[in-house]
């Protein structure tokens, strides 16, 4: 351990990119409190490079474990790199954690951890990729739970495409005519009231139809008076 902590103050202060998976591998928790190594390696994984993104997007592409590829996408935002190539991370981290399936409780609540930091990142980074949007899409119609839903609606939101507007006005929709059958729920109710939000985010007057329907669509005082004065800010 004495030697670890060596060499990982010995690959930072080179600041090669051969030495970053190393260093980044050592700040998981192989060694010792005592030792210090782990939170070195750690420090170190922010100052060897830059845009450390080549190598992170490798760990999240190649390594099986679903621990190591949430703290690549949690190392990917502690770093200086570009937001462009951040969100490129978060997007292949996202797809990941939709495509992949667990029935173990434990191993999908990690691929729930990935979505939610995923999404994180891409609305810090003010994601605008359609490319995006489709994944929310996909999250969307995967069902996921309350707040990875609620997520995924803000995240649109801060998207802001043509795209992103086309899902919410759609979504909207949906929850105008279950309002009408006495479908929704609490929780849907809360999904509204982002959905509204979200679309006052996107500022595209597209959305006014969509807003001035929910307020014919049964929904209650609050929600349709909201929906009016989103749709009154829109062009």
């Amino acid at each position: 351990e004495i030697l670890a902590y060596g060499l990982v103050q010995a690959l930072e202060l080179m600041h090669a990119p051969q030495g970053f998976e190393p260093v980044f591998f050592a700040s998981l928790g192989w060694y010792s409190g005592v030792s210090q190594v782990k939170e070195t390696a750690r420090a170190a994984i922010k100052t060897i490079m830059d845009d450390p993104s080549p190598q992170l997007k490798n760990i999240i592409i190649k390594d099986t474990d679903y621990t190591h590829k949430l703290r690549a996408l949690e190392a990917a935002d502690e770093s200086t790199a570009p937001a462009a190539a951040k969100c490129e991370i978060a997007r292949i981290g996202l797809d990941q954690g939709l495509t992949a399936h667990e029935s173990d409780v434990q191993k999908s609540t990690q691929l729930s951890d990935i979505r939610v930091k995923s999404v994180r990142i891409l609305a810090a980074n003010q994601d605008k990729s359609t490319e995006t949007v489709a994944l929310y899409q996909k999250m969307l119609e995967q069902k996921y739970k309350f707040d990875e839903l609620l997520l995924a609606y803000a995240a649109l939101g801060k998207n802001g495409s043509e795209a992103a507007v086309t899902l919410l006005i759609a979504r909207m929709n949906d929850f105008n005519e279950r309002q009408k059958a006495g479908k929704n729920t609490a929780d849907d109710r809360k999904l509204i009231m982002q959905i509204i939000q979200s679309l006052k985010d996107c500022g595209n007057g597209r959305a006014k139809p969509v807003l001035v329907e929910a307020q014919f669509s049964n929904h209650d005082g609050t929600v349709a008076r909201t929906a009016a004065e989103v749709a009154a800010t829109l062009p």
